[in-house]
Formats: structure tokens, sequence, C-alpha cells
């Protein structure tokens, strides 16, 4: 159930990435999880709706003052879309989260 507490966890997080441009993800998914006691899959990927919400009202009113240059995002998308597609097929297939952060750590050093 939605409730007060969570429209105003949403207003802050909306503020904060509309202050800043950053946060949402650093605030949402633990607010969700520590405060609502959401599971941290479903907090992750309802972040990430929220994210690509507010994301689209974003790149409206960005694009709508020329403020975006879809040079460097198509650039951006060619390293982005293949990596974020390869972990979803990878999670898909049974690799845990745990175990792509521990190779991730090892190979980062």
């Amino acid at each position: 159930m939605i409730g007060l507490a969570h429209a105003g966890l949403g207003a802050l997080t909306g503020l904060a990435i509309g202050l800043t441009g950053v946060g949402g993800g650093a605030l949402m998914a633990p607010a969700l999880i520590f405060w609502f006691g959401v599971e941290p899959q479903s907090a992750i990927a309802t972040d990430l709706w929220f994210a690509v919400l507010t994301k689209l009202v974003a790149v409206k009113a960005h694009h709508g003052e020329g403020q975006v240059d879809w040079q460097v995002v198509r650039r951006l998308w060619w390293g982005s879309v293949p990596v974020a597609c390869l972990v979803v097929l990878l999670v898909g297939h049974g690799v845990t989260l745990g175990s792509m952060r521990n190779t991730i750590g090892v190979t980062s050093g």
C-alpha cells in the first residue's frame, strides 16, 4: 500500500535529483530497504522505474533547451547498452549479483 511516507520519499528524491541531477539511486533504494522493509531486488527494480520516469521528464526539458549533446549520448549508449543487456542475460541464467560483484572487485584491484 502506498502511503504518505512513500509519496514523501518520492518528493524528497525528486527534489534531490532536480537540484543536483544525481542521487536518486543513492537515496531511493536504501530508503525503500531500510525504512520500508522492501526486499533489495524489489527496491532496486522500483528505483530503476522511478529513475526512468524522472529521467524521461528531464530529457524532454533539457532537449527542448538544446542542452543535450546527442553525439555523446550515442557514444555512451555503445558501452552501456550492451553491458546492461549482458548483465540481464547473466542474471537470467542464474549468475548471482554477489558473484558479479566479487568478479568486479577482483578484476578492478
